[in-house]
């Protein structure tokens, strides 16, 4: 869209906008009005009303007059309407045209056919029962109409009374009352000046005059500015939108003046909010209304948006008392259209409503007194008709504002034990409350909860005069507890444990903390059981108490001197042996006090279930010996003089006698990385402790290792030496009497070996694990090169391995260990057991390996002389025959020596073929010099002798 047109779009909006905002009442209002239009093309629009009644809380809606355009409006003192309307066409409570008013539309009367826009209706200070309507005319000139009530029930209507004439455009009119109480302000501003004229019992005087400050001096070619005032009148938000040529260059402001009642001037001007347009397209978003929270300690700016249907609705809250007034953005992207919001409003309910331009729904802020999230913003919260008729475009232009006349109606529930309780904020003016609890009326607010749950609160204050607001709220009730308890007999024994029930209960519980119990039962002690079994050592009347809470609340509930405790004897009696081997002889002693008059003991054996009938005794005292094996308990029942019966317990372990049948074995014993050998054992059932035997290769007889060990391992480091010997391991059981089982599986250590045979190939060996349940599975090799970890090489069944891989490898100095893998068994259960060997390294000096024989006869095999190197750089060799000539010489470096595994083959390089100057030397003994060099720079020298033979 091209911004010619778009222009003239935005004039005509305007010129709605300015038909719609209400800025007066004389009473406190209870119905919220917005206007609004149809659009079906250029030429042809329909204007519609709707309104919010906050007599009903929630609010309810209903339509406006459709005909008319409603700018303000005046209501008597119980809150009704007296008269409201606009372009000087007003009508009374009954809906009919006051008399000398215009109908609409215009009729021939010329104060009617002029554009009279902006309206504010306040009752005359000096005269009762009449009403002055402020307006705006030609956008130039301040002048008010009469509306008078005193002699005709319908009223009466006198135009074009004169106030003032401005040399600029003026905006919206706004009033507040003065320091006194006695008057207004009205309030109107210019491009750079705010006025505010006196209205009071002497009559409308002379402005008073506040030029703006440098931050609203700017060249715009439309500006849109309306002051809207706090509760309290002492702090103006205003809000300035530029429109340039450039729609780039265009933005929207929000400003802050403080006022002074008494004086009348504006001051303190500062930026609250800026919002510029900076990219390249038509669009524009405008702030579109300010509303105050309830307490004046925030302020609430929305944002509408023309032209524009990508950006979303903003929604700023501003802190009135903080610096620099901290804006917050708590919500965006709750609609996007063409205008986006339309206007906002703070009902006498204490809640903030907002209109959407573009679709009939009014968004909520629940709780505009909190900051942040708390306010609690919903959009949508209401929807209402569009006209029937359909159009191409409709626009809810702006809530209809009122004489601001809030007076504080609001409740605040706080959770609390035994019930939570309700703060309440109400103005002296309501004379009358009235509370509601999910719509039923209640004389006690604290009544209306029966059980855990949420419920719909409302407060109605009602004035003397009849007038009501309301505030409602939904809160969360949590019924406290009840605690309560019983028994099952009110008389109990001394001595004897006495059963408390639990009976409390309670709707809800806090899940994260859970429900708990607080006993005190009367003799000092205490108890957080639910059931508990208390015992009393000292018979009388107790009363008892219970403290019960559900995570949120408690409840306390005594129960006073209803606990009877009878005197009875004090059980008790100890045995000489609580554990033994059979047969275990003990004797029982009393050890009870009070007065018996009966004693009775009873020896149970506690397995199998149920136990046997057993063994008894009427006597205090006496001796008894157990032939099995088990677990027993003797019970003491005494009968007193009340008939009280007291009873008292002890347990008796008799184990059975070990023998030389019986074996404990040995899991496994294995070298650990360390060079240490830890050896493992099961438990064996009746032992109370373990003694463990050793012998190595070199001994003649076991050794004890360890003695009285509960353990089922032990780690044996001390003088050993598993590199050069094995270890044998065995292990007995004790009984609790001191006798010993047999010794079962042994286990035994693996000591790994090795050599190089005559090719440097590593040979290794060693000795088999022996007696585990079903033998050893596999053995599994493994080799370190270069200080890396262990890799498995292979596996065997054997105790010895050639390590043929290592010929593809120049190194030495290999470290090796094996690892002896049990197969399954009862012994091992699902997992194998595993013995490791130490760790043999072969040596890492260098090797040269010499035959002392070689067969030159042409079968390939063997038909050179030379040495095999390991870790030799090079080398030079010189043969001599047994005249001391010289009969070969050869110097070779790493690149051609022959390396492990690889006998020296081919001619001339790899050693000597047998030949003397081309002729085949005779068999016999020759002998050799060689000089080697190490790949550390070390010297190395061999000679020997060598036997040529054919």
């Amino acid at each position: 869209m091209h911004l010619v047109p778009y222009i003239k779009i935005l004039s005509f909006a305007w010129l709605l906008m300015m038909f719609t905002v209400i800025k007066g009442s004389a009473q406190t209002n209870n119905y919220f009005v917005w206007d609004g239009y149809s659009q079906y093309n250029s030429n042809n629009y329909q204007e519609f009303s709707q309104a919010l009644n906050f007599k009903n809380e929630p609010p309810t809606l209903e339509k406006g007059n459709k005909m008319h355009p409603i700018e303000t409006d005046i209501c008597d003192s119980t809150g009704n309407m007296l008269f409201y309307g606009g372009w000087r066409t007003y009508f009374n409570a009954a809906q009919q045209l006051i008399p000398g008013s215009c109908a609409y539309p215009a009729t021939q009367q010329t104060y009617c056919a002029d554009h009279q826009g902006n309206n504010i209706a306040l009752p005359n200070p000096s005269i009762q029962g009449q009403y002055y309507v402020f307006e705006i005319s030609s956008g130039k000139y301040l002048q008010y109409n009469i509306i008078d009530f005193r002699n005709l029930n319908g009223g009466s209507f006198t135009a074009d009374q004169p106030v003032y004439s401005f040399k600029d455009s003026i905006s919206i009119l706004n009033a507040v009352k003065n320091e006194n109480n006695d008057g207004y302000w009205i309030t109107v501003q210019t491009f750079d000046t705010l006025y505010a004229f006196p209205f009071n019992k002497n009559g409308i005087g002379p402005p008073v005059k506040s030029y703006l400050g440098p931050l609203t001096h700017f060249t715009w070619k439309y500006t849109a500015d309306w002051p809207v005032p706090s509760h309290d009148g002492r702090l103006f938000v205003a809000i300035h939108n530029k429109i340039a040529d450039d729609v780039t260059d265009s933005g929207s402001f929000v400003y802050a003046y403080d006022f002074d009642l008494q004086t009348g001037k504006f001051n303190n001007e500062r930026l609250v909010l800026d919002y510029r347009n900076s990219q390249k397209r038509n669009e524009i978003m405008l702030f579109e209304g300010i509303a105050f929270s309830p307490n004046d300690s925030f302020f609430y700016a929305i944002t509408g948006n023309f032209n524009v249907d990508s950006l979303n609705d903003m929604v700023f809250q501003c802190g009135r008392f903080v610096k620099d007034f901290s804006p917050l953005l708590i919500q965006t992207g709750g609609h996007s259209g063409y205008y986006g919001f339309g206007g906002i409003y703070t009902g006498p309910n204490g809640k903030i409503y907002i209109i959407h331009a573009s679709e009939p729904s009014i968004s909520i802020i629940k709780y505009p007194d909190r900051q942040g999230d708390g306010c609690q913003f919903k959009s949508s919260y209401l929807h209402y008709p569009w006209p029937a008729k359909p159009a191409n475009q409709m626009y809810a232009l702006s809530f209809l504002r009122v004489l601001d006349n809030y007076h504080p109606l609001k409740f605040e529930y706080k959770q609390g034990c035994p019930n939570g309780h309700f703060i309440v904020n109400i103005d002296s003016i309501f004379k009358t409350r009235k509370w509601y609890v999910n719509n039923i009326e209640v004389g006690n607010i604290n009544s209306g909860f029966t059980k855990t749950g949420t419920y719909y609160v409302k407060l109605q204050g009602i004035t003397k005069t009849g007038y009501s607001a309301w505030y409602s709220d939904s809160i969360l009730y949590i019924a406290p507890p009840k605690a309560n308890f019983g028994y099952s007999n009110q008389t109990g024994c001394q001595w004897v444990g006495f059963q408390f029930l639990d009976s409390s209960t309670c709707d809800t519980f806090n899940q994260s903390i859970g429900k708990s119990w607080a006993w005190d039962f009367g003799d000092g002690s205490t108890s957080n059981a639910r059931n508990p079994n208390h015992i009393y050592s000292k018979s009388g009347a107790y009363s008892v108490r219970l403290i019960f809470s559900n995570g949120f609340c408690t409840d306390t509930f005594i129960k006073t001197q209803v606990v009877n405790i009878l005197p009875a004897p004090k059980p008790g009696f100890s045995v000489s042996d609580t554990v033994g081997c059979v047969p275990l002889k003990i004797d029982v002693k009393d050890g009870s006090m009070g007065s018996v008059v009966k004693w009775l003991y009873v020896i149970k054996k506690i397995h199998p279930q149920p136990p046997p009938a057993g063994d008894s005794s009427t006597l205090s005292s006496f001796g008894y010996v157990f032939s099995e094996p088990g677990q027993y308990v003797i019970h003491q029942y005494l009968t007193g003089t009340t008939g009280c019966i007291t009873e008292d317990s002890v347990m008796i372990n008799v184990t059975p006698v070990f023998t030389e049948n019986e074996k404990v074995d040995i899991d496994y014993a294995t070298v650990d990385s360390t060079g240490n050998i830890q050896i493992k054992w099961p438990g064996f059932p009746g032992a109370t402790n373990y003694s463990l035997f050793r012998y190595t290769d070199k001994d003649t007889s076991a050794a004890l290792l360890a003695t009285k060990t509960t353990d089922t391992f032990y780690s044996d480091y001390n003088n050993i030496d598993p590199n050069n010997h094995t270890y044998t391991y065995f292990v007995k059981g004790e009984d609790g009497c001191g006798h010993l089982t047999g010794s079962g599986l042994i286990g035994n250590t693996i000591k790994l070996s090795g050599f190089l045979d005559q090719n440097l190939t590593p040979s290794l060996s060693w000795n088999p694990y022996f007696k585990w349940q079903n033998g050893v599975k596999e053995y599994e090799v493994y080799r370190q090169e270069s200080g890396a970890e262990f890799k498995l090489l292979s596996t065997t069944s054997t105790a010895f391995y050639l390590d043929t891989s290592s010929m593809a490898y120049n190194t030495f100095g290999e470290c090796y260990k094996v690892l002896a893998i049990s197969n399954l068994s009862t012994q091992t259960g699902n997992n194998p057991f595993i013995s490791t060997s130490n760790i043999y390294c072969f040596s890492e000096k260098p090797q040269i390996y010499i035959p002392n024989i070689f067969t030159p006869n042409g079968d390939t095999l063997n038909d050179y002389f030379a040495p095999v190197c390991m870790g030799i750089k090079k080398y030079s060799m010189t043969i001599i025959n047994r005249w001391g000539e010289k009969i070969y010489e050869s110097s070779l470096d790493a690149g051609s020596l022959p390396q492990v595994g690889h006998i020296a083959e081919g001619p001339g390089t790899f050693g000597w073929d047998g030949t003397f100057k081309g002729l085949i030397s005779p068999n016999g003994v020759y002998v050799y010099y060689i000089k080697a060099e190490d790949y550390n720079g070390h010297v190395l020298t061999r000679q020997g002798m060598i036997m040529l033979q054919r």
